[in-house]
């Protein structure tokens, strides 16, 4: 009988922290790889990207990928600012 309790407090102790590390692998999935920029144009417009933008000094453009995965070039002269989102 008390080897039965051991094994059900053991199970219980072991889903506890199995949910507990694996919410925290999530958090720290979502928070280390999907950093978010706002991108706020010249004429007002705001985007946001996933990641920070990078500048292309060749074409003088900014390419990044927006929320929804999409590529997006923009031309330095229309962006206003980028700030952490």
């Amino acid at each position: 009988m008390g080897r039965m309790r051991c094994q059900a407090s053991f199970q219980r102790v072991s889903k506890s922290l199995f949910l507990t590390a694996t919410l925290c692998l999530s958090a720290l999935a979502l928070g280390s790889g999907c950093a978010r920029y706002k991108v706020t144009m010249a004429n007002g417009a705001v985007t946001t990207s996933r990641g920070k933008p990078k500048y292309d000094r060749e074409n003088c453009v900014y390419r990044f990928k927006d929320v929804t995965g999409e590529k997006r070039v923009v031309p330095e002269i229309r962006v206003v600012s980028i700030e952490p989102y």
